[in-house]
């Protein structure tokens, strides 16, 4: 719910996702912890379909959101990534859609691997079905799998799935490997001022292309957060 240019980040980011061309439905999975009332009175508010479910057992969560609205492909985006680019978001559903079932789950972050990504943080796009998600959750025990709920695919799942990590065309990459999502105020600095030079009169969707472009412009900006090391999560391979 921190703000830029009046707007929280998370009515930005829905806005964006809402430009997609090939997403039906938008839908925000929150908590049932009476913190996330403040989330939940601003959906209404703009009439954002929401579900409630539990802060620990995030896959749960997305399960139970994506039965309500009867999804049958699930595109997960997180709250903390609010430039993400619709076009990407089209771009990957597009493959999904012609490639399923030679390819079960794709993503553009590299599975894991970070070396293998080719875009910045705060870009990241994963799909998969509904169905499969439920698979999975009946064979989830242990907690961080309950807490990720793409996790599964990564890990145990390879010897059942086949996964794709979908590299991006060059005009979505760049050697300047920009930092683009929220987990710091650091982050969220970078996030304001990108968009006080590229947001003006209100304008929400300029896309991965514009925001490269402006960085290499003005490079000064990404050592703003660029010392800021990303949570990893361990894989076996």
């Amino acid at each position: 719910m921190k703000k830029i240019n009046k707007y929280p980040l998370l009515e930005i980011l829905i806005k964006r996702v809402m430009r997609s061309k090939l997403t039906d439905h938008v839908v925000v999975a929150t908590t049932t912890s009476k913190k996330d009332d403040e989330i939940v009175n601003f959906l209404k508010k703009k009439k954002i379909s929401f579900f409630r479910g539990s802060e620990k057992n995030v896959t749960l969560r997305v399960i139970k959101a994506a039965e309500k609205y009867k999804a049958d492909i699930i595109v997960q985006l997180t709250g903390d990534n609010p430039l993400i680019d619709p076009k990407i978001i089209d771009y990957m559903i597009k493959y999904f859609t012609k490639e399923f079932p030679k390819f079960h789950f794709i993503a553009n972050n590299g599975l894991g691997m970070y070396s293998r990504r080719t875009v910045p943080w705060g870009m990241d796009v994963q799909i998969f079905t509904y169905k499969d998600l439920v698979s999975n959750y009946k064979k989830s025990f242990k907690k961080i799998l309950r807490e990720h709920p793409s996790l599964y695919f990564y890990r145990e799942g390879r010897k059942f799935y086949n996964l794709k990590n979908l590299p991006m065309p060059r005009y979505w990459r760049s050697n300047i490997n920009p930092r683009l999502t929220v987990d710091t105020p650091k982050d969220l600095k970078l996030i304001r001022m990108i968009f006080k030079k590229l947001g003006k009169n209100k304008n929400f969707y300029f896309g991965l292309k514009e925001i490269l472009n402006f960085l290499k412009q003005h490079k000064s900006y990404l050592s703003i957060n660029n010392k800021i090391k990303q949570k990893k999560i361990s894989i076996r391979y």
